[in-house]
């Protein structure tokens, strides 16, 4: 129970009647120990609420709330009147409260089991998810293999006419006959795809590392306000990954321009967030929330963001550019070739939005848990979970992108970068049309500041799932292509 009942319902089993009370007076139980590092002090390790129900003497109030314990008696409880003879009447109250110290044996460490047990066994529904998570990057690793051991080995052999004489009359096409066209880089937005898989990467890294340094107690996910910090300085120091991976990129795709690129990465995803957040802040600030960000901690975000993650960016971009180009087992030609009339599934817009599903469904029970401690004030701290969760939906997306390019590949369709990216980037979207869904079905909330707050919040965690997906499947479909063809003998 959040909270404590605010009253309650007592029914006399001899003259079955029934009466309503109202809970006026709460004993505070303040549980403590003696603090073994500092001597003469003490620390609260847990407290309890009991409600308790008292007609009060409103003239001579120390009575009733005196120095003796206030207990529920039947002769001194404040019920609440329900018959005609009162119906329109006031009732008056008056609340109270009294505080019980209570010494505990109980440790420091030990002070948030008693919230943690009390709350359902979920282990088996932890448990069954990851085993369905596993389940699934078994089932495309499957796949997966079979394509490498068995079609590309047929293929290879037919094409480098390893001992088959394939017939001068055999009309030869598939994933081989694009050999020239596989690895010319997109022409629309190459730089942006660049960005978008950097800022990916680094989201991955500071996301796989904050987990690591939870199973290690560097990070110490009780210590909200500290763990809060922690992630948020991981993501800064790893802004070098992104700024590399981005250069990295757009140099392959033949860029010249790379301090717009550096800059572009710098600011479009902290970018993004950071104008949410201030939107969101203008809203709560004139509601007068308490949640509102101060203009200080706006300034604070921006000076980390100018002096330690942007010159970051530019150190991972500047040793990407310094970097050779990254080597294909391939010559483009120059004339592109012309992709044949494809699949009406395969060559649908809409194709990767289903393939996003597939790895969404990895972690939705996760995710679900996650959102119960968001939004719902339970307590999450099985970062174990977490983690393997995390590895396996970035697995999951990179073997789901890798079987639908090898289905387009096989189709002569050799425009695989951008799709590669939006087939497991779409699972953010199933993130947030889940959140709608969880918004209707689970919340109750009341007015139109906890609708923004929210549907901002999950916005930003979509997009993140979507670009942390999303990065993953692209490099993994990139290596994929390379092994591929670097199997194929060309004249």
């Amino acid at each position: 129970i959040k909270g404590y009942p605010l009253g309650s319902k007592l029914i006399n089993e001899a003259t079955g009647k029934t009466a309503f009370l109202i809970h006026n007076h709460v004993r505070l139980v303040l549980q403590y120990n003696d603090d073994e590092s500092q001597p003469g002090y003490v620390r609260i390790v847990g407290f309890k609420v009991k409600p308790v129900s008292i007609a009060h003497d409103e003239k001579e109030i120390e009575k009733t709330c005196g120095t003796t314990p206030v207990k529920n008696m039947e002769e001194t409880l404040l019920p609440i009147k329900m018959d005609k003879d009162n119906k329109g009447k006031s009732l008056s109250v008056t609340f109270s409260y009294e505080v019980e110290w209570q010494k505990v044996e109980l440790s420091w460490t030990d002070r948030w089991d008693i919230f943690l047990l009390s709350n359902p066994d979920d282990s088996t529904a932890h448990h069954m998810s990851i085993l369905n998570s596993f389940m699934i990057v078994i089932f495309l690793a499957s796949c997966i293999a079979i394509i490498l051991i068995k079609a590309l080995r047929k293929d290879l052999a037919l094409y480098n006419d390893l001992g088959v004489d394939m017939g001068e009359e055999e009309d030869e096409s598939g994933w081989k006959m694009i050999h020239g066209d596989v690895f010319r880089p997109p022409t629309n937005y190459p730089m942006a795809l660049g960005v978008l898989v950097g800022s990916g990467s680094q989201i991955a890294t500071a996301l796989i590392g904050t987990l690591l340094l939870s199973q290690t107690r560097w990070i110490n996910p009780a210590m909200k306000g500290q763990a809060l910090t922690n992630m948020v300085m991981l993501y800064v120091f790893s802004g070098t990954v992104s700024g590399y991976i981005s250069a990295r990129i757009f140099k392959f795709c033949g860029g010249k321009n790379w301090k717009l690129n550096t800059m572009v990465t710098a600011v479009a995803f902290p970018g993004v967030l950071i104008s949410m957040f201030i939107i969101l802040n203008v809203f709560l600030a004139f509601y007068g929330s308490s949640k509102s960000v101060s203009f200080f901690t706006i300034v604070a975000a921006f000076l980390l963001w100018a002096c330690l993650a942007s010159p970051l960016v530019l150190i991972g971009s500047f040793l990407g550019f310094k970097r050779e180009i990254i080597s294909v087992p391939t010559r483009t030609n120059q004339i592109a070739r012309v992709v044949p009339a494809q699949h009406s599934v395969m060559g649908s817009k809409y194709s990767s939005v289903l393939v996003g599903a597939l790895p969404f469904s990895c972690a939705v029970i996760e995710i679900y848990f996650l959102m119960c401690s968001i939004w719902m004030n339970q307590y999450y701290y099985l970062m174990g979970y977490l983690l393997a969760i995390a590895i396996l939906i970035g697995v999951c997306s990179m073997l789901s992108a890798i079987i639908m390019n090898y289905l387009r590949l096989t189709g002569e369709d050799h425009r695989w970068w951008w799709k590669s990216f939006a087939d497991s980037a779409s699972c953010g979207l199933w993130l947030f049309v889940y959140s709608i869904w969880y918004l209707i079905c689970r919340l109750e909330l009341v007015g139109v500041l906890p609708y923004i707050v929210y549907l901002t919040y999950m916005a930003m965690i979509s997009v993140t799932l979507g670009l942390y997906t999303g990065a993953i499947s692209f490099m993994g479909t990139f290596y994929f292509n390379r092994i591929i063809y670097n199997a194929v003998k060309l004249d």
